[in-house]
């Protein structure tokens, strides 16, 4: 992995968001692809759509901003402040390792997985213990 630059001012969205794949795209983005995000321990900001079902702390591990002026003015204050992009940045990857840690994630998946099997075998017993098939 390449070190990070301290003065790489780069943000980059090449697109419109009038366009509805594009903005499908950035969502996907936000939902999916942002955790990832984290744990390479980069700044984010986002909108609180984006951060739906994330555990997002507005400037604690990301920056929340829903309209295109408030989005712009956090990505200057991220480009402009010197310790705000290596706190949110460390914000963001304290939350991946809390929350998104793929040990974590599997140990929840497997829960669910094993109450889903033992919900089928209570379904299964009744409907034996029934007669019918």
């Amino acid at each position: 992995m390449l070190p990070r630059r301290p003065d790489a001012h780069r943000v980059t969205f090449l697109g419109g968001l009038h366009w509805p794949p594009n903005a499908e795209g950035i969502l996907w983005f936000a939902s999916q692809v942002w955790p990832l995000v984290w744990c390479w321990s980069l700044p984010v900001v986002t909108t609180t759509i984006g951060a739906e079902g994330i555990a997002v702390r507005d400037g604690e591990n990301a920056l929340l901003a829903d309209t295109p002026d408030g989005f712009g003015q956090a990505v200057v204050r991220i480009l402009r402040e010197p310790g705000l992009a290596p706190r949110l940045a460390a914000g963001g990857r304290r939350t991946v390792e809390a929350h998104y840690d793929w040990r974590k994630v599997y140990r929840v998946w497997d829960e669910v997985c094993q109450g889903a099997r033992e919900q089928g075998s209570r379904g299964a017993k009744g409907q034996r213990s029934g007669g019918e098939l």
